[in-house]
Parts: structure tokens; sequence; C-alpha cells
């Protein structure tokens, strides 16, 4: 996964050893106590319930919201989970890679798949529901013949999809649409030789463009100021972007774009992350599944005002997260 070539491809491996010795500082932070875990049990359907995807433990924890008692996990999960997205009905969208690349569907509280979609041949990332249509867009970072990524629409979340490039966005990473349907994604250029290491780029390593609602072509967005690419979600008033690679940690940059220009507008510091890339924005809190350099940690902290973390969540003394990369509330 490309998220190891990160403090790498920016120049922050000189930080490594700092960060791990202040991994430690969700120990501190209040989290509540878990139930023995059950694997495949229903959770109640009443009150929120936030979904936590852990590509390292290649499961999906289920947490009541905003209580963060750990309910369980949810069973038929058919590869490795990693981006999420919710729709108006509170379904629960997870991105699967693996042999057979699929986006699965689970009803609000459901222990078990509801529906499937298949994505073979690419490599899915990430996703989104258009608000104003249904439709659901995976971002795929590249597929099973070439490192060419795409976006993968699915008409009303069901059947075949019709497939988008930009050729200009070679990985293609996250995706999110706006409250009017248009989707943009992040990704990384092509020929960004700082996945690799030894001929790395001084530039930022991100890429930005928009499908507009209605249209079959992207427009590249000029962006500077975030080097690596992290989710993209509308927060209700705002485009918002992940920047993984922020300083010494994560943010979330508020993001104004007009036509082929785009600018930050306002940043959310996640204060003692390491690298956030699939954050999810819940009204006024920002979850931020964390993976360390030397340990993993799903935190929250406030938004838009960032700084030091709220609360840590927790499994239990003896759970632990294992490559925590995604998350959603469903409602």
């Amino acid at each position: 996964m490309l998220w190891n070539y990160v403090r790498c491809a920016t120049g922050a491996c000189a930080l490594v050893p700092l960060l791990a010795a202040c991994a430690g500082i969700g120990e501190s932070l209040p989290s509540r106590p878990a139930p023995e875990v059950r694997v495949g049990v229903a959770p109640a359907s009443s009150g929120e319930l936030l979904y936590v995807s852990e590509y390292g433990g290649k499961v999906v924890d289920v947490f009541s919201y905003p209580q963060d008692v750990f309910l369980g996990n949810v069973a038929g999960l058919v590869g490795t989970p990693q981006g999420e997205c919710v729709d108006k009905k509170g379904n629960v969208w997870i991105v699967e890679t693996g042999g057979h690349p699929t986006i699965q569907r689970f009803a609000h509280g459901g222990s078990g798949p509801a529906a499937q979609l298949s994505d073979e041949g690419e490599n899915p990332y990430g996703c989104s529901v258009d608000p104003t249509t249904g439709n659901l867009a995976v971002s795929s970072e590249y597929s099973s013949t070439s490192f060419q990524g795409s976006v993968a629409i699915y008409k009303n979340a069901t059947g075949t999809p019709a497939i988008f490039i930009d050729k200009k966005i070679e990985l293609v990473l996250w995706c999110g649409y706006d409250d009017k349907g248009n989707l943009f994604v992040d990704g990384l250029p092509p020929d960004d030789a700082a996945r690799f290491g030894p001929r790395a780029k001084k530039a930022s390593e991100f890429a930005l463009a928009e499908l507009p609602k209605g249209r079959k072509t992207f427009t590249d967005i000029a962006l500077s100021g975030i080097k690596f690419p992290g989710n993209i979600q509308w927060d209700g008033t705002s485009l918002t972007i992940g920047n993984p690679a922020y300083r010494t940690g994560s943010a979330i940059e508020r993001v104004q774009v007009t036509g082929a220009t785009a600018k930050i507008t306002g940043t959310t510091v996640l204060k003692g992350s390491y690298e956030v890339f699939g954050s999810w924005i819940q009204g006024d809190t920002v979850i931020g599944p964390d993976e360390g350099s030397g340990t993993s940690a799903v935190y929250l902290w406030k938004y838009p005002g960032g700084g030091k973390p709220t609360a840590t969540l927790s499994k239990g003394s003896s759970m632990f997260f294992n490559g925590p990369f995604g998350a959603a509330v469903s409602p």
C-alpha cells in the first residue's frame, strides 16, 4: 500500500524515531469499557454507529456513537477493507481489495453484507455516494494491467459501473462528492518517482481533479499546500481534503474550488497524529484512524478546531487496532 511511502516521499523519514516516542498519546485519553467481542452479531440498530476498517487486521469494527462502546465486527468480508462511505439510508459501503475486489453494502446495524458490487480488475481504495442521485463512486488505485488508476461510478449503486480516467492522476486514491453532485478525486501524478525513494522529487506528491455533475471528463485543479492525498469529504459547508503528511502529523484542509484552481481556506491540525488517511468528519468531531510508526490507534478531535485528541477508541484491554484505515458513521 502506498501509505508506507508517505514520510520518505515527503522528506520526513528522520521524524520517525521522534514520533514513535510520542505514539502513546492516546493512553491518557478517556476511553470506555468494551464488552467481549462478538463477530457477526448485529449491534443494536438504534442510535448512530461508527464503522472502522482495519487493513492490517482485515476486520471492520463497529462502535456505538458517540458513546464509543465497541460492539463487535461485521461478518462476511471477502477481502481486505479500506475506504468507507455512507448513503442517505444509513447504509455503509466498504471497499475491499484482494483476489476479487468488491464493494459491500452493510445496512445500519446489520451483521453481514446486504449487497455486493464487483470491481474486478481494479484495486479499489475509497468511495463516496452522490447525495443528489444515489450514485456510488469508487476510486481505484490502479488496474490489474497498469498503474493507471480510475473512478468507477455505479448508477444508483447497482449494476456495472461507468469508468472514468484522468491521465494526469496516475494513481487515484480518494474520491468525494460535494452537495451539488460534483465529484472530486485526488491521487499521485504520473512519473511520481517519490513513491520509490532514490529519485524522490522535492515537489508535493499530490494531484486533484473534479468530474463536474453531468460531465464525462475531468477538470484538473491546481492546489498547493497538500503533500500527499487524503480522504475527500463534504463537511456540510466546505469541501475537505485530508493532509496526512502535514508537518509532523496530519491535518484536514478546507478547500474552495474555482474552476481549475483551488485554495485552502482553513486547516484543522490533528495534534498527536502520525498518518491519518481515511478520516471521517461527523458534525463537530473528526474521527481519525491513525497508522502510527510504532502503534495504531483511532482518535477523536474537535472539528474544525483540531488540537489535541479529545478521546481514543478502545476495543478492550487485550485487543488492539491493526492498521486502522477508513471510518464512517451510519446515522
